[in-house]
């Protein structure tokens, strides 16, 4: 599994995850924002390996305890 973050600032928490920070101004935020229908921010998202959605969270900030049940991962 992979965590996106797509913001214009750092997450609000610390995380002991890899998680990739995509500015939504960039191509990249652009695109992923359309790719997974993000129309609030921050977006955090889940994905399996191969960029099929997971989980999708938009305008707020999910719990430690969400993103670790979706991300098979203790944190």
């Amino acid at each position: 599994m992979k965590l996106h973050v797509i913001t214009r600032e750092a997450p609000p928490q610390d995380l002991d995850v890899p998680y990739d920070l995509i500015s939504p101004d960039s191509m990249q935020g652009q695109q992923a924002a359309q790719l997974y229908g993000v129309t609030q921010y921050p977006a955090w998202i889940v994905t399996q390996s191969n960029g099929s959605l997971v989980q999708l969270w938009q305008g707020s900030t999910p719990s430690k305890s969400e993103l670790s049940y979706y991300l098979n991962t203790p944190i």
